[in-house]
């Protein structure tokens, strides 16, 4: 009876019990935190049925999802994460990035990412600020595979005190996309792409 804009307009039915255990480590000192560890899964109860020893039937739990966050550093952080297929034994994903940064606010992030069948490819961004007003920032991804470029980007962030401009390229699958935004804070945006 409701129109459909698009995927997320929509809750699919779920019948599904997830648990998960998490870890925060922190210094004694600061208190600040330098690890988090989290493990979970899922079990679908609408697929368990009564036939527990059916082997025609449908994979009920999901894989086991884990994750690590280290930040041994104020400006140096490590995370981690995996998924693990209890049905085909393998690693399903996994992920390993590292963040740089200082106080000025500049970022470096470069991530190695798996999906089994999907994607083997290396990731980094960059974020420099130029001055108080002005960053510049740019990304690349590259296919482990066939080593190939999925995408790479540049572009320019200007802030003043109530509004901001954002210009960009991007270039990902043959397609170059040029974008033009003008952000008004506390309004939203408005802009172009092409």
């Amino acid at each position: 009876e409701y129109p459909s804009y698009d995927a997320s307009d929509r809750v699919g039915k779920k019948n599904m019990l997830t648990y998960s255990i998490t870890n925060s480590l922190t210094t004694e000192s600061d208190r600040r935190r330098f690890c988090r560890f989290k493990l979970k899964q899922s079990y679908d109860i609408s697929e368990a049925g009564d036939e527990w020893a059916d082997s025609d039937e449908k994979e009920r739990f999901s894989p086991i999802s884990g994750e690590i966050e280290l930040t041994p550093a104020a400006f140096l952080s490590l995370y981690a994460d995996a998924e693990w297929s209890l049905y085909e034994n393998i690693f399903q994903s996994r992920n390993v990035a590292i963040t740089l940064s200082d106080m000025r606010g500049d970022r470096l992030f470069t991530a190695y990412r798996y999906e089994q069948g999907v994607r083997e490819s290396l990731y980094t961004d960059l974020k420099i600020n130029v001055s108080e007003m002005l960053s510049v920032y740019a990304d690349y991804e590259r296919n482990l595979y066939d080593r190939k470029e999925i995408k790479k980007s540049l572009g320019f962030l200007y802030r003043a005190q109530c509004w901001s401009l954002d210009i960009h390229h991007a270039y990902e699958s043959g397609d170059h996309r040029y974008a033009f935004m003008l952000n008004l804070n506390g309004l939203g945006g408005v802009g172009t792409a092409k």
